[in-house]
């Protein structure tokens, strides 16, 4: 049905996404309360149905009603599953994603640290452990938390390189942030060589006009003139 809302949406048939979602909430709801009456108010299958509402509540652009789903899921975790989980670590960092998108960086990093945790906890290095690395990175970044920033997202390139590839969007993005997170805290020499590969990289993957093409120049022309080499910012205006 989540699916089916997407297409709803992408259709501008918004008023018909909003009732899917609407029906698939209550309904989802009557399934928490059957699993509730038969395996317990504490079962696993309850605190993934709960963390599911938290995922269609999200869908409805609802953070507030999300965020309660989220954190009621966690608490069964945290009470009679077990939170250093995977299931535990998707409620974690759910949670890191609403506090990011209300700009409370401080628990973002906070939220998605303790998902990474769990995560290298399980030996588990995916694209989601990937993913949590990229976001401590940017919250540390929001907090002007350079070193941590840089050795975040350090990991998050490395790591995306070895699953994506060196030319992959998100493997960019991370070296991209690195770069601009070393611009900040005045370590030119050590930001130049990311700067310059993330453009050229940018550059042989997409077009001149491509956002990220636009965003090298731009990080390039900020580090040469942060390094008083303004004939060389001069070049990348």
């Amino acid at each position: 049905m989540g699916s089916l809302a997407i297409v709803y949406r992408n259709l501008d048939r918004y008023e018909d996404a909003e009732a899917l979602l609407r029906d698939t909430l209550e309904f989802t709801g009557e399934v928490m309360e059957a699993r509730k009456r038969v395996l317990g108010e504490e079962h696993r299958d309850v605190a993934k149905t709960t963390y599911n509402m938290g995922m269609i509540a999200k869908s409805m652009q609802d953070p507030e009603l999300a965020r309660d789903y989220f954190e009621d899921a966690l608490e069964i975790f945290r009470g009679s599953i077990d939170e250093e989980s995977s299931e535990g670590a998707d409620c974690v960092m759910q949670l890191g994603y609403l506090a990011e998108a209300r700009d409370d960086h401080a628990e973002a990093r906070e939220r998605f640290g303790r998902a990474l945790e769990i995560h290298r906890a399980l030996g588990t290095y995916d694209e989601k452990t990937a993913e949590l690395l990229y976001r401590c990175m940017t919250a540390a970044f929001e907090l002007e938390q350079w070193d941590e920033a840089i050795e975040f997202g350090d990991e998050a390139a490395l790591l995306r390189e070895e699953l994506l590839g060196p030319d992959h969007m998100l493997t960019l993005a991370a070296v991209y942030f690195v770069a601009r997170s070393k611009v900040r805290a005045g370590r030119f020499a050590d930001a130049e060589e990311g700067a310059l590969m993330f453009h050229d990289q940018s550059l042989e993957t997409h077009r001149e006009t491509h956002d990220y093409v636009t965003r090298g120049r731009q990080l390039l022309v900020e580090l040469y003139e942060g390094w008083g080499r303004e004939d060389e910012a001069e070049l990348w205006r």
